[in-house]
């Protein structure tokens, strides 16, 4: 079962890599807006009440998160909403810092490339048969950046959808890697049928670990911050069974 501090920090990270757009303005704030801002308030509230008075910087950001929040309606929108953004990081700073070893570094800031591969390649190199990668905008980003941080041996399997998957790149992509690694490093792709696919993940060693991405692999951190988390077995489970399912029925590239 996931700890509390480990709770914390994921669900933290995600609001940090789902920072809405209209944050900064100008225009009005969606529902959608809203409704991350009260999770946000909500989560840094229950990080100072773990904390105790006694740690006077996260009160204050406490304060000053509820006070930035009801400062976006003012001429100041756009500090208030940096504010908001510095103390939500500083918040997922602290709370990875409580968190187990192994659930760290799960979120990458945008345009930290480099750590996404580290991010990304400790995953990859957890698998000891195949790795599944499922993207509906599958390009050759996958072959090219990611599939060759897993171990030498392992299965790679590629899964894209038909209707918006990159092929014109993809394919040759995928013959290079095969006449290059042959079965050194075997591959497959497919394609599903069009818009099949609905999530983005990893699938390590057919399911015993399935992680969630939060972007696709072809502009992974480039525009917006970006997550990489595991899913728990009764998801993982159940993604795994899903998907696992259509790569059978799926065409091949």
């Amino acid at each position: 079962m996931t700890s509390e501090p480990q709770s914390l920090y994921l669900q933290l990270g995600q609001l940090v890599a789902d920072t809405p757009s209209d944050l900064v303005g100008p225009g009005s704030l969606s529902t959608e807006t809203h409704r991350w801002l009260g999770r946000a308030g909500a989560l840094i509230e229950a990080q100072a009440k773990a904390a105790g008075m006694l740690d006077t910087v996260v009160m204050y950001d406490n304060i000053h998160f509820s006070t930035a929040t009801n400062g976006l309606s003012g001429v100041l929108r756009e500090h208030k909403a940096h504010e908001i953004v510095t103390i939500l990081h500083r918040a997922l700073a602290r709370a990875e810092l409580n968190a187990p070893a192994a659930a760290r570094g799960a979120f990458i800031g945008v345009g930290a490339e480099f750590d996404a591969l580290q991010a990304m390649g400790k995953v990859l190199r957890e698998a000891t048969k195949n790795l599944l990668f499922i993207d509906a905008y599958m390009d050759e980003k996958v072959l090219t950046d990611f599939a060759p941080l897993a171990p030498e041996g392992v299965v790679i399997w590629v899964f894209g959808d038909s209707s918006s998957s990159k092929v014109a790149s993809l394919r040759p992509a995928a013959e290079r890697w095969v006449k290059q690694y042959g079965a050194t490093r075997p591959l497959e792709v497919r394609l599903s049928a069009p818009r099949a696919l609905h999530d983005r993940l990893v699938v390590v060693d057919a399911g015993t670990r399935v992680w969630n991405l939060s972007q696709s692999l072809n502009h992974f951190v480039a525009r917006s911050p970006a997550s990489i988390v595991r899913f728990d077995a009764d998801v993982a489970a159940m993604k795994r069974d899903h998907y696992l399912s259509l790569w059978g029925g799926a065409t091949l590239l």
